[in-house]
C-alpha cells in the first residue's frame, strides 16, 4: 500500500488537470468549504465531507437536455473533459452508486453516464478535521481512496483508474496503521444506521400512524433544504423555454416535499402536506427497501444538519423508533 504527504497529494491531483475536470474541496475567503477547482481557492482536503452533495456535478441542479434552433437539434452535456471528484466521504460515494444504479436501472439516461462512465471519483477518510472526527474508510464504490491518519494518507486503489492513478505515487509502502484505521471505521457509526433500520421495519410494519406524519408536517415549513443537499434525490421536471428562435428543453431538480411536485394543472393536490411529509421518509427507508433492498439514505446527516425545524431524517427515525416501538 502506498503512502502519500498532503503536499504530495495535491501535486499528485495538479497532474490530472490534463486530463481530467477537478474539483476538489477548496476553502473561500469567508472560511466556508465548496467543492470547486484548484485555481478558485486554498486546497482543503482535511476538513471532512462538504456540504453540497457531489452528485450534482453528474446530475445538475439545472441541466440542459437538448437546444433547437431553426431545425437543428443538439444535445446536452457538451464533450468536456471528463470529471475528476476528489474528497468525497464514504457516504457520498455510496450516494453516487445509488444513483449510477438509479440512472441505468429501467432506462439508461444518457446525459448522467455521458458525465460519469469516464469520471474518476477519490474518497478522503480518516482523522480528519484537526482529529476532532473520524471519517469511516469506504473500501468502494470509488476508484481510489485516501485514508488519513493524522500525518499521512494511505492509499487504496479499487478499479483499473484508481490503480493507474496509485502507481504515479512514488511514495513508500505501509499497511499496519491503515489496518488500525479499518478496525476504528468498522467500529463507528453502528448507531445512527441501526436507528436507521429500526424505524424502516416499523414503517414496512405500518406502526407508523398518520397522526405522527401530520405532526413533523406541521413542523416542515417546505424549504426543500433535505432534498436539495441528500445525495440520493433523483426526482427532476422538464421544462421547454423559448428565447426568439431558439427554444430549449431544460430539467431541474424537484421534490416529492414540495407542492408543486403533485399539484394539478387544476390547482388539485391529491397529497396533502402529511402525505408528503410521510413521503420524503418513507421513501427512503421503505421504496427503496422494497425496490432495491436496502435503504435510500446513506447516513451523510446533511439533512439532519440543515433543517432549520429539526426533522431531519435521523431526527425523525429517533421519534419513531422512540414513539411506535
Amino acid at each position: 500500500m502506498k503512502v502519500i504527504g498532503e503536499a504530495g497529494l495535491v501535486e499528485l491531483l495538479k497532474s490530472l488537470l490534463s486530463d481530467y475536470q477537478v474539483y476538489v474541496p477548496i476553502e473561500l475567503s469567508d472560511g466556508t468549504r465548496v467543492m470547486g477547482t484548484m485555481d478558485e481557492g486554498p486546497v482543503s482536503l482535511l476538513g471532512g465531507q462538504v456540504a453540497a452533495k457531489p452528485t450534482a456535478f453528474f446530475f445538475p441542479q439545472m441541466d440542459s437536455l437538448f437546444h433547437f434552433e431553426r431545425g437543428a437539434i443538439r444535445e446536452g452535456a457538451s464533450k468536456e473533459k471528463p470529471i475528476c471528484l476528489v474528497g468525497l466521504s464514504a457516504a457520498d460515494a455510496e450516494g453516487l452508486a445509488f444513483i449510477d444504479r438509479f440512472y441505468n436501472i429501467d432506462f439508461r439516461d444518457e446525459l448522467y453516464n455521458k458525465r460519469r462512465e469516464h469520471s474518476l471519483v477519490a474518497v478522503i477518510s480518516g482523522k480528519l478535521g484537526n482529529g476532532a472526527r473520524f471519517e469511516p474508510l469506504a473500501g468502494k464504490n470509488c476508484d481510489i481512496e485516501f485514508a488519513y491518519d493524522g500525518s499521512r494518507f494511505y492509499v487504496s486503489a479499487y478499479t483499473p483508474k484508481g490503480q493507474a492513478l496509485e502507481r504515479r505515487i512514488s511514495g513508500e509502502d505501509s499497511a499496519l496503521p491503515f489496518e488500525h484505521l479499518q478496525r476504528i471505521s468498522i467500529a463507528q457509526g453502528q448507531e445512527s444506521k441501526t436507528i436507521l433500520r429500526h424505524a424502516s421495519q416499523l414503517i414496512l410494519a405500518g406502526k407508523v400512524t398518520d397522526d405522527f406524519w401530520q405532526k413533523i408536517a406541521d413542523e416542515c415549513i417546505a424549504c426543500g433544504s433535505c432534498i436539495f443537499y441528500c445525495p440520493t434525490c433523483t426526482c427532476f421536471d422538464v421544462y421547454d423555454c423559448r428565447d426568439g428562435d431558439r427554444s430549449e428543453r431544460i430539467r431541474c431538480w424537484d421534490a416529492c416535499l414540495l407542492g408543486g411536485y403533485s399539484r394539478e394543472a387544476s390547482g388539485h393536490n391529491p397529497r396533502n402536506e402529511a402525505e408528503r411529509s410521510r413521503r420524503r421518509i418513507s421513501h427512503k427507508l421503505e421504496a427503496d427497501m422494497l425496490r432495491f433492498g436496502e435503504l435510500g439514505c446513506v447516513d451523510c446527516w446533511r439533512c439532519d444538519v440543515f433543517c432549520p425545524t429539526g426533522i431531519g431524517i435521523h431526527a425523525v427515525a429517533k421519534r419513531i423508533v422512540d414513539r411506535f416501538s
